[in-house]
């Protein structure tokens, strides 16, 4: 929860590039990646050398852990003598609270004719600019013909010195070791992204019923458009631990809640706190934020309290409002209620790429002077480019057309995002058969029948297009559909092969189909 994990793109990450026969590999070419080489070592082919190849079985049993090649640095040169890597600089940069996870399958080949025995040991690195801010300096030693996993992990604070600058990805040879050649394969790099800040108030920590920090709530700034603060009357927002008598059942979730304080009365004004995300408005994704509110209750000493002022929490895309809850619960004094809003962004959304933003206010409408807020969560979910049809969605939800020409909706896909899925309607698009995919993955049906998924459109929009799972046209269609795709597309294979697609159902899903290419 309030975590968002995306693969950062790598060109051709399992060396399928090119495509090679059996026992095939190149010379001093691996597409996409260049050679780092500090020590002048890569001098003879065959002596030395970085390649592609599709590995004979004798060298690989299980032959590539992805795919059906692997990347190689061969080094027939004396432990000691240097190291060699294969290194790409990616598109993407070091960004602020952040978790990077890097994985790498190392190879260790069997000895043969050109192949000595042992293992010369690597090293894999990642790099924000000429920093290296990661790296796992050969802690797996791969039997003899196998493959190890590779992990490299790196958090980005708010304040990283690095971040803005483009990450690297290194891959050594480091000869350190009997043997001469490393393999490798299968280069995945996910990024984690914390996507609300303090979303819990726990920062600071505070003693129970006894602190309070005032003005000052990390991760967020405060928001005063009417001029209502005022810490000589307590006017402002703040973290607070609150004492039983307050909330008796304690704040909604940990220790701490967040609370915004107006003593000047009704009508003085609003004032809050907002926080931009590291997150911009994609399309043909839906943005659900759950929440928490709280009705403080009043004491003896404090029973200004008493009333609940009125609020609201708004999603923002640059400087525009997109969604909010505008008042629609009202807590009893000394609980906490939960509450939602949700936005879907189509593919044409004209706020497509402003960066997002969440605005709590405290409306002071009604007497009362605190509204509290705790437990913030931001659910999103992206559907695969092409997937969703507006005008098949429609046809086939008529109610849902009915309630969109009146006004209820702005559209089908903000009733998709905000009910439709949860009700499992599965007509999204013409190229997505429910049946057909439920048939094709039993396990998948298996899931949807105990209610583990609402259906089997949920499981592929959720895990499904990840794992290049696809839905056949229709129920019954023979044999596999995607390997057949590829096959007699080859330009399509080489795409996915490199990486810009995840999968051919995936082609078909972004450009396929409207080019007229049979699935």
């Amino acid at each position: 929860m309030n975590t968002i994990t995306t693969e950062i793109p790598i060109a051709n990450p399992g060396f399928e590039l090119p495509f090679l026969g059996d026992n095939e590999f190149t010379v001093q070419d691996v597409p996409g990646w260049q050679i780092y080489d500090p020590s002048g070592l890569i001098l003879i082919p065959f002596v030395s050398n970085y390649a592609v190849l599709n590995p004979a079985t004798y060298s690989y049993p299980g032959q590539a852990p992805q795919g059906n090649n692997v990347g190689a640095i061969f080094l027939g040169l004396d432990p000691g003598s240097g190291e060699v890597a294969l290194t790409q600089t990616l598109s993407s940069v070091l960004e602020a609270n952040t978790t990077y996870n890097l994985q790498v399958k190392v190879g260790n080949a069997a000895p043969d004719e050109f192949t000595p025995f042992g293992f010369p040991g690597y090293r894999v690195e990642l790099l924000a600019g000429d920093r290296v801010i990661g790296q796992d300096n050969n802690t797996q030693n791969p039997i003899e013909g196998s493959f190890g996993i590779s992990t490299v992990k790196y958090t980005a604070a708010a304040n990283d010195p690095n971040l803005g600058q483009p990450l690297q990805i290194r891959l050594f040879n480091i000869l350190q070791g009997t043997g001469a050649e490393v393999g490798f394969d299968d280069v995945k790099l996910e990024a984690t992204k914390t996507t609300i800040v303090n979303a819990g108030f726990e920062d600071p920590p505070l003693v129970k019923g006894g602190e309070v920090s005032y003005l000052v709530i990390p991760g967020w700034e405060i928001y005063d458009p009417s001029g209502v603060i005022d810490p000589n009357e307590g006017s402002g927002p703040a973290v607070f631990n609150p004492a039983p008598i307050f909330y008796p059942n304690g704040v909604s979730e940990g220790n701490n809640g967040g609370g915004l304080f107006n003593t000047k009365g009704p009508g003085s004004g609003i004032l809050g706190i907002t926080q931009k995300l590291p997150l911009t408005l994609e399309a043909n994704t839906v943005y659900n934020l759950k929440f928490d509110v709280g009705n403080i209750a009043p004491s003896p000493d404090f029973s200004a309290l008493a009333g609940f002022p009125g609020y609201t929490v708004q999603l923002m895309a640059g400087d525009r409002v997109i969604a909010q809850d505008y008042d629609t619960v009202s807590p009893p004094e000394g609980v906490f209620l939960p509450s939602s809003l949700t936005y879907s962004a189509a593919a044409n959304d004209p706020n497509l790429g402003k960066q997002l933003e969440l605005r709590v206010l405290n409306l002071s409408l009604a007497e009362g002077q605190e509204v509290s807020f705790d437990n913030f969560r931001l659910d999103i979910t992206g559907l695969p480019k092409g997937l969703f049809n507006e005008a098949y969605y429609l046809q086939n939800n008529t109610d849902v057309a009915v309630a969109v020409s009146s006004g209820k909706f702005s559209s089908g896909f903000a009733h998709f995002g905000a009910f439709g899925l949860k009700e499992g309607r599965t007509s999204i698009s013409p190229y997505f058969n429910e049946a057909a995919y439920l048939q094709t993955y039993s396990d998948v049906a298996d899931a949807v029948s105990i209610g583990v998924f609402s259906s089997g459109l949920q499981h592929f929009i959720d895990f499904g297009y990840e794992e290049q799972r696809y839905s056949p046209m229709s129920a019954g269609q023979m044999g596999n559909a995607q390997d057949a795709y590829l096959q007699r597309y080859t330009d399509v294979a080489q795409a996915v092969a490199a990486g810009t697609f995840i999968s051919g159902y995936d082609h078909y899903l972004q450009s396929g189909a409207a080019e007229g290419r049979i699935f």
